[in-house]
């Protein structure tokens, strides 16, 4: 857990969920949960475009992913 604190109020945040797998084969991210506003985000907290410019451009053989 890199992330200390609630990127929105600061607050000390608690780990939900440790390494669920991202999108991409051999990541995963950490699920933490802010203990004042209870924001709940991934972490890291990136995004890597390239993952997203696949799924747009697959959006059609991807399941759950048709309408992007």
């Amino acid at each position: 857990m890199t992330q200390t604190r609630c990127p929105i109020c600061e607050a000390p945040v608690h780990l939900l969920f440790a390494e669920l797998p991202g999108y991409i084969a051999g990541r995963s991210y950490d699920i933490l949960e802010c203990s004042k506003c209870h924001a709940s985000f991934a972490d890291p907290l990136i995004a890597d475009e390239k993952v997203y410019e696949s799924i747009y451009r697959n959006s059609e053989i991807l399941v759950g992913y048709e309408r992007y």
